[in-house]
C-alpha cells in the first residue's frame, strides 16, 4: 500500500492503492465511521468530501487508523473501486461514511 506522504492542507489524499482522511482529533471527538456500498442519501448533515478509484486487486477495501489498526472492511467485485467519502464537517470531521462501488469501465 503506498500511503499519501501528506495531506498538503486537505482533508483527505489519496494515492493509486490508499486513501486517507483527516478527521477530529482523538481527544476532542470519538469518530464514527461507517464502510458501505451505499452513498448515504438525504443526510443533510453530510457533503462529499472526495471521489476517487482505488485499485483493489485483492478484492476487498480495509479502513485503518493511522497505528495501521483495522476497524472495518469489505469485500469488494473488482480490481478497481470507486471511494467515496462523505463526511459531517470541513476540516474536523467526528462522522465519516466511506462508500465503495466497482468501476466497470476505465
Amino acid at each position: 500500500m503506498d500511503i499519501p506522504e501528506s495531506m498538503q492542507g486537505r482533508r483527505v489524499a489519496s494515492t493509486a492503492s490508499c486513501v486517507a482522511v483527516g478527521t477530529a482529533v482523538e481527544c476532542d471527538a470519538t469518530v464514527e465511521i461507517e464502510l458501505t456500498e451505499s452513498p448515504p442519501q438525504g443526510d443533510a448533515g453530510l457533503s462529499c468530501a472526495s471521489k476517487s478509484k482505488l485499485q483493489t486487486p485483492n478484492r476487498g477495501v480495509v479502513v485503518s487508523s493511522i497505528h495501521h489498526v483495522p476497524l472495518a472492511a469489505i469485500p469488494v467485485g473488482h480490481d478497481l473501486t470507486e471511494v467515496q467519502v462523505w463526511v459531517n464537517h470541513p476540516t474536523e470531521p467526528d462522522r465519516i461514511v466511506i462508500a465503495v462501488r466497482p468501476v466497470t469501465s476505465r
